[in-house]
């Protein structure tokens, strides 16, 4: 008889996680690697998640043809919401024997909360919220950037070179963060700007780990960015929660500890733990649609 194995895949703007199990839930193998947003770039999102599919089957010690398994993938994925890429990215995914894509999302919030009634604000490249009650579901933001995803990883980047703009020619004074993007470039404006026209959501979220240092030092621009970053995510959390404010909610993705302080000044909402992340959440969904509860 064939076993089965179940692989569970969290795809964001900036990196993947991959967590494989088998039927008895022993963890297998893990895989990590780069950007899955199958909006920006399927081909992207397929070599991610071949490279962690990869790292996993090696811990395994498991061939990824081997048929003595059933092999059943969930996937989590930024970029859902188009659905040419969704056709696209299926009808080029190598073959499993159940395969279920959905938004990150959806998958972040059924593991943070194991299935059960409650909402997330995904603070990452991006930023989306959403929330499951009684099987309804309901999405609030999570469209894109430039266009949306105000207070994530790629605005603030965006937002940090519009800073560093205004105080090269005179229209902000000067800060220790300044300075440091601007030596990024090697102080030249033109490099900066050839840069700026053609950078991706990913590439503007690198500066965001330099945003998170000087912020620790007080900067007063980096303190400033995060206030602006916290004031739009509470109107999204505002949004996503309005007449079931006593719902749990998760706060999840790479900036959310450093963003929750400023939002639990804005809002009187009690933050509680994931209990799986987004990749186990992904698993666990297509464990579910095995078993016909999805």
């Amino acid at each position: 008889m064939k076993k089965n194995i179940y692989i569970g895949v969290d795809g964001g703007g900036t990196s993947s996680r991959l967590v494989m199990r088998n039927a008895e839930g022993c963890l297998l193998g893990t895989g990590y690697s780069g950007a899955a947003n199958i909006r920006l770039s399927v081909d992207t999102a397929l070599s991610s998640i071949q490279e962690a599919l990869q790292q996993a089957f090696l811990q395994a010690n498991i061939q990824q043809n081997d048929h003595d398994y059933r092999f059943h993938i969930g996937l989590g994925l930024a970029g859902t919401e188009a659905e040419h890429a969704c056709i696209e990215f299926l009808a080029r995914l190598p073959r499993f024997d159940t395969v279920v894509l959905e938004s990150d999302a959806v998958t972040a919030c059924f593991g943070a909360h194991n299935g059960l009634d409650g909402a997330v604000l995904i603070i990452g490249t991006g930023v989306i919220g959403y929330k499951i009650t009684h099987g309804e579901h309901q999405r609030v933001g999570g469209w894109g950037f430039p266009y949306d995803d105000a207070g994530g990883g790629a605005w603030l980047g965006l937002q940090t070179i519009r800073y560093t703009l205004e105080c090269h020619d005179g229209r902000r004074a000067p800060s220790p963060f300044l300075r440091e993007v601007y030596k990024f470039f090697h102080q030249d404006i033109e490099e900066l700007i050839a840069w700026a026209t053609q950078a991706t959501a990913t590439e503007y979220a690198t500066f965001a780990p330099l945003l998170i240092e000087y912020m620790h030092q007080k900067d007063p621009y980096a303190l400033e960015l995060i206030e602006h970053s916290a004031l739009a995510l509470s109107s999204v959390l505002k949004t996503l929660l309005a007449g079931n404010e006593s719902i749990p909610v998760c706060l999840c993705g790479g900036l959310a500890p450093y963003v929750a302080p400023y939002l639990k000044k804005r809002l009187n909402i009690t933050f509680v733990p994931g209990q799986y992340n987004a990749s186990e959440g992904a698993l666990l969904r297509v464990k579910h649609k095995i078993m016909g509860r999805a």
